[in-house]
């Protein structure tokens, strides 16, 4: 007989494989998986991994398709042959005090806790430089440094803290710079408590992550994917979930 596939059989027939994301958790599940419901067509199949370096291990050994999981800064999928392929949110650093209300009100003296971790560092004074709080060699961008700090036009003081002490920094009155996670973990959100905070195009926005071969591939599923996940609907979700406090990074 001529054209019966196996259901003529009654043995079932595969579809395609599902397309497999790996995340770990937060903001970019939530996204993931919104994407995957709005988008059914993909087969999207979002799978939560315990850490970054595991993620990487997957996706570089063919378990994943992609990873929603890293920002443009990060360096370390590179040894993996991992790049990024498309922009994804950003998760914005901020500036919170329990004492000020906005940044007019700081003056000579003001106590600023900077976070001392190298990466959170550049990102913070970046944060500062772009709301005129200290001036440094522009070329630096998210490389600068504490010691790089040439304009200081408040005479803010400047201190570098570990990310750990932060919270208490905050919770005795000091301004500090925050990230999203920890300024979440203490109920604070960005677009509500921050007297400043990045806008969506930082440096530091997240992105998805494939394998080198499948960018320079240009595979059909990988285009779906970029225009579904930067499509109106996601735009929609990620502005009416989060509450501004997630910025889109396209």
């Amino acid at each position: 007989m001529v054209g019966l596939g196996a259901g003529a059989c009654g043995a079932p027939v595969p579809g395609p494989a599902p397309l497999r994301a790996g995340v770990l958790g937060g903001v970019e599940e939530e996204v993931l998986r919104f994407v995957a419901a709005s988008y059914p067509a993909l087969r999207l199949a979002v799978t939560k991994l315990a850490s970054a370096r595991a993620l990487r291990e997957s996706l570089a050994g063919g378990e994943l398709a992609f990873g929603s999981f890293e920002t443009a800064q990060d360096a370390a999928r590179a040894e993996r042959g991992l790049v990024s392929a498309g922009l994804g949110v950003t998760l914005p650093f901020g500036l919170y005090s329990s004492q000020v209300r906005r940044l007019s009100e700081l003056g000579p003296g003001s106590r600023l806790a900077l976070p001392s971790a190298a990466e959170e560092q550049g990102r913070a004074l970046l944060l500062l430089y772009h709301y005129g709080l200290v001036g440094f060699d522009e070329e630096l961008g998210p490389q600068a440094r504490l010691g790089d700090v040439r304009r200081n036009p408040r005479e803010l003081s400047l201190e570098l803290v570990p990310t750990s002490e932060l919270p208490g920094r905050f919770a005795r009155g000091d301004l500090v710079a925050l990230s999203y996670s920890v300024a979440g973990k203490l109920g604070l959100a960005p677009a509500r408590q921050a007297l400043a905070m990045e806008d969506g195009f930082s440096p530091f926005a997240q992105v998805l992550t494939v394998r080198r071969a499948d960018q320079l591939a240009k595979p059909a599923w990988l285009t779906r994917l970029l225009a579904a996940y930067h499509s109106p609907p996601v735009q929609d979700f990620i502005l009416r979930r989060f509450e501004d406090s997630v910025r889109r990074a396209w």
